[in-house]
């Protein structure tokens, strides 16, 4: 595999197991924003930031970003506030590549970056979820009621998932 430029969407969404999805995330990680995110001019994850940031307030901190990748949406996020972000994903080697991200204060986007499987339950945490991934994950009604204190917003959405 010679970067991202042999990976695309297609292959994205036609994964099926977690260890399809490690292993596409683990090859796409270091290319993932300078190919695929440049080439579609990618503003997905402003989008998710500005409507999460319009449809909650400062008492909704902390963050859990579900399915967080490379941190764009983390990083999006920030640059709107002051949020206290933990970051789940699948990918070890894209956790590595959101661990780097840095707000504009210089502080690290992320407070906390964990490796989990979506498809298994999760520790139960008190956070507002962002929730790009959940819709790939088989285990979505579990991701819900262990993680939310409130009705989830998903990305794009401006009223709650139920």
């Amino acid at each position: 595999m010679n970067g991202d430029e042999d990976l695309d969407l297609n292959e994205a969404y036609a994964v099926e197991t977690p260890d399809d999805n490690r292993d596409l995330y683990g090859r796409w990680a270091t290319t993932y924003e300078s190919g695929f995110a440049t080439r579609h001019a990618y503003v997905y994850h402003e989008r998710v930031a500005a409507t999460f940031t319009e449809s909650v307030g400062p008492d909704d901190d902390p963050v859990l970003d579900i399915g967080c990748g490379t941190g764009l949406v983390g990083e999006a996020l920030r640059a709107l506030g002051d949020w206290t972000i933990d970051g789940l994903d699948l990918s070890p080697e894209m956790l590595d590549e959101a661990r780097g991200k840095t707000a504009r204060d210089g502080s690290p986007v992320y407070r906390d970056l964990h490796v989990a499987d979506l498809t298994a339950p999760l520790e139960p945490r008190r956070a507002r979820c962002l929730r790009r991934a959940v819709p790939h994950c088989p285990n979505r009604g579990a991701v819900r009621r262990r993680n939310q204190p409130g009705p989830l917003r998903g990305p794009g959405l401006r009223r709650p998932l139920r």
